[in-house]
This record gives structure tokens, C-alpha cells and sequence, in this order.
């Protein structure tokens, strides 16, 4: 299990991604099949400054079984960016 109290994304590309969160273990998710919980939209950047999404979840999100992630070009879907995204979160 695990409880999610805050997380920043920040994003280079030209383009949205969207950061899905999954109440599972990693080796169980497939991204673009595993349905996510929550599916966040992370702004574009302009090659230059950064696109930032930041949350403070009051209270803190649960996940029953194990927090699991991915950053995509779609909010459900399973293609990753092709420049990695940068994510801090505070968890337990």
C-alpha cells in the first residue's frame, strides 16, 4: 500500500503528457491496458523553460495495492515521450 502527498512534473517538450497513476504493483501494469486511477495532464514546455504540474493531495491519495506510474503522450494510452519528463513526489 501506499499513500501519495504531493508530486511535481515538469516537462521539456513541445507537447502535453499526461502522467498516469496506477493502485498496482508495477510488474502488474501495462501501460495503455491497465486502466489508470488518475491520469494528470502535464503542460508543454517550449524547448527552453519547462511545463510544470505540481498537486498537494489533502488528504493523501491511497492505493490499496502499490503506487505505480507512467508518463505518456496520451492520457490512457501507452506511447512515452521521447524526452523524459521529471517527476518528484512525496509518498509513503
Amino acid at each position: 500500500s501506499a499513500r501519495l502527498y504531493f508530486i511535481q512534473v515538469s516537462n521539456i517538450t513541445v507537447a502535453d503528457l499526461f502522467l498516469q497513476l496506477f493502485d498496482a504493483l508495477a510488474a502488474d501494469v501495462t501501460v495503455g491496458t491497465t486502466t489508470p486511477v488518475l491520469s494528470l495532464s502535464i503542460p508543454a514546455g517550449d524547448s527552453v523553460n519547462r511545463g510544470l504540474m505540481a498537486e498537494v493531495f489533502e488528504p493523501p491519495l491511497q492505493f490499496a495495492t502499490g503506487l505505480s506510474f507512467a508518463v505518456t503522450t496520451t492520457a490512457t494510452g501507452a506511447t512515452g515521450p521521447t524526452t523524459a519528463a521529471v517527476l518528484n513526489a512525496g509518498y509513503s
